[in-house]
This record gives structure tokens, sequence and C-alpha cells, in this order.
């Protein structure tokens, strides 16, 4: 079961509860660790990116010398940390992070995994955000192209992930092929969720948004590049 996110209040008692754990199972035990990443979560949700990354940090590190560097549990934490790098406003660490859970993924699951088209998402992203447009372009034409393969063409998954390579392709200044994907991706939401969900909604932005900005710079489209369902 997936835990829940804690609300940035139970920090102070999250934080009792690692100490606990800590003096009576000490630092490297299953139940420790889980605490400690709970503990992360938590923080980097109220917008403490740097305790958060020392946290992980201190994680990834038990989590490495208890399981392995390739363990699920282990790469789960890279990700995090990836993730909490790039809050800290450090891409670079980010970027050499998830490059890192990509590359573990592909081994250990496969190119197709779900996994691994998650972390390369995840990769994704923080290229583009890293000005990497051509790769981030790349990255996300990989999962479009997976995801319809695994899935099929209508599946919320493969839109997702279409809507990840449009914004990829507007954002690099290839115009005419993300407004194509982007009014593809309306059109299936639309008969597929109907006219008021809010996937429909979000495409419908995207579009009205890369329409009125062809030939502009970025105006701040719809986040729906998870690629996720």
């Amino acid at each position: 079961m997936r835990r829940r996110r804690p609300p940035a209040a139970d920090v102070p008692k999250l934080e009792r509860g690692l100490a606990e754990l800590q003096r009576s199972h000490g630092p490297a035990h299953a139940e420790t660790l889980a605490a400690m990443n709970e503990l992360a979560t938590a923080l980097l949700a109220r917008g403490d990116a740097d305790q958060a990354r020392r946290l992980l940090e201190a994680s990834l590190a038990m989590h490495r010398r208890t399981y392995g560097a390739e363990h699920s549990a282990t790469v789960d934490v890279a990700s995090r940390l990836a993730a909490a790098c790039f809050a800290d406003h450090d891409p670079q660490a980010a970027r050499s992070l998830q490059v890192g859970v990509v590359e573990a993924r592909r081994r250990t699951l496969g190119e197709e995994a779900p996994e691994t088209l998650t972390a390369t998402t995840g990769l994704a992203r923080i290229l583009a955000d890293c000005g990497d447009l051509a790769g981030a372009r790349d990255l996300y034409r990989h999962v479009f192209a997976a995801r319809r393969r695994v899935f099929g063409e209508d599946h919320s998954a493969t839109l997702g992930a279409m809507t990840g390579l449009a914004t990829a392709l507007h954002l690099s200044g290839e115009r005419e092929e993300s407004r194509s994907l982007y009014e593809h991706v309306l059109e299936r939401r639309r008969a597929l969720l109907g006219e008021d969900h809010p996937k429909t909604l979000s495409a419908r932005r995207n579009l009205e948004r890369a329409r009125r900005t062809e030939g502009a710079e970025d105006a701040g489209l719809d986040d729906e590049r998870t690629g996720g369902s």
C-alpha cells in the first residue's frame, strides 16, 4: 500500500518517531530507513528542500551499504534525492542522480518496465529544466513510443506521455508537431472522458496556449508530463 504523504504539520511528530526508531532499532533498520524517507518527504512537501536533501543523502548511503546500489529500495531513495536536489536548486546533482536511477532501472527491470519509463520521464523533465531541450525531447519521444506499444494509443498513460512530448517539442520550437500532438490529445481526452473532465480541460488549455504562443517563448503550459495515468 502506498503511504499517505504526511502534511507539513506532522513533521515534529515524524522527527520524534525517527529519533525513537534510531534509538530502539538502530540507524540501518528497515523501519528506521522508512521513517527517514517519510520525514524527508514531509520536509520536501513543506518546502524545506535542504534538510530533506541531507536526510535523503544519509538514507541513500545506508541503503547502499545495507541493500546494494541497485536494490529497488536504494534506487527509490536515489530518485527521491534527485527530486530534493532539484528543489534545492541543484539541477546538475539532480541530473546525475536521475541518470543513475534510469540506468539501474533499465538493467534490473528492462527498457519498458513502468518504473523505468517513470524514471526516464523524470530525467526528461530535469533535462528540460536544465536547458537540454533536445535531450528532453528525445527521452519523451522514447517514453511515448514505449507507452503506445505497451498500453495502446488511447490509454491514459500514452496520452500523458504524448502531452510530455508535445510540451518538449513546444519548448524546443517545433511548434507544428507540438500543436498536432496537443490536438490529438484533446480529441482523445474529449472522446474518452467527456468535455468537463480535468484531463480534458488541461488538454484544451495546453492547445489554446500553444496556439497563442506559436513563434513566442513558453507561456507556462499545464504539466501533464509524468506519462502516468
